[in-house]
This record gives structure tokens, sequence and C-alpha cells, in this order.
């Protein structure tokens, strides 16, 4: 939540209260460079297998946009942990590994998230891109991995 509360505090609201963490002990934080997304899908695997087997149950793969994420789904959609892809036309919702817009995350809770893209082209500065990765970032209970394939986005310095 305080690496969240650092994105928000981009925006120049006078009347904007950070949110308050609740308690937890964890990681910090995971900042992650990889070549591209395909190599940050094949990290996000591996890491989704691992956690699997430490007992954590809700994962969600969190992109900017639907078309992301339908690439991203694609690539792990024969994986053996059965991904789901919510698309905003679903009539319900189901849990375990599911591939999400950023727009459609809100009110969503994860034992796990992944931000598929966090480099400066996908998050900007501009006020919805705050709001966006704001709202990701808010979405796990546990552990966050954040990828970026070329340079960090600016709002994303010093949350480690």
């Amino acid at each position: 939540m305080d690496a969240a509360n650092k994105v928000i505090s981009n925006l120049k609201d006078e009347n904007l209260v950070p949110a308050k963490p609740v308690i937890r002990h964890g990681e910090k934080v995971s900042l992650i460079k990889k070549e591209n997304l395909r190599s940050s899908v094949e990290d996000i695997n591996k890491k989704i297998k691992y956690l699997k087997n430490k007992g954590y149950k809700t994962f969600a793969i969190i992109c900017k946009t639907l078309e992301e994420c339908k690439t991203v789904f694609n690539s792990i959609k024969n994986e053996d942990y059965n991904p789901y892809i919510i698309t905003g036309k679903e009539k319900e919702y189901r849990t375990g590994v599911i591939v999400v817009p950023s727009y459609l995350s809100k009110g969503l809770e994860f034992d796990v998230v992944f931000i598929s893209d966090g480099s400066k082209e996908k998050y900007t500065t501009a006020e919805l891109d705050v709001k966006l990765l704001y709202v990701a970032m808010t979405r796990p209970l546990h552990k966050l991995y954040i990828y970026y394939n070329s340079e960090l986005s600016s709002l994303l310095e010093g949350v480690q």
C-alpha cells in the first residue's frame, strides 16, 4: 500500500488522502526487468507454479489493456492451472489464476498480483495512467510483482 500511495501521490489533488495500509508483514514490491512481454510471461508462469505449491490460491495477471490481456492469456491458456480471462462480458467470476485489465480489477483481491508491464510507455504521468496503476497495485493481499521491458515508469521510482 505504501508503494501504491507513492504512485497516487503523482496526482496533484489537494483532497487526496493516502490509503491507510492494513498491517501485514511480507516482502516488498518486486520490480523485475525482462527483455519483452514473452519473457515476463514465462517468469510469471514459473512463479505461479512455485507459489501455488507454497499454498497461495488466487492470482491475477493485470495488464493495462484488454488487448494486452489477450496476448498474455494466449501465452498461458494451456497451462495446467487453468487460467481465466476477464473481458467485462462475464456472467460469473471464477477464482484461481485470472488475466484482467487494470480498469476491470477494482474491487477484486488476490493473494498474488503480477503487473505484466510497468514500463514508462504503458504508465505515463497522465492522470488516468496514475489511477490505473494505483488500482492494480492495491489488488494483492500478499505479493506484488511488477514487470517492465524497457524503462520503468517514472511512477514506480522509489517503490522498492
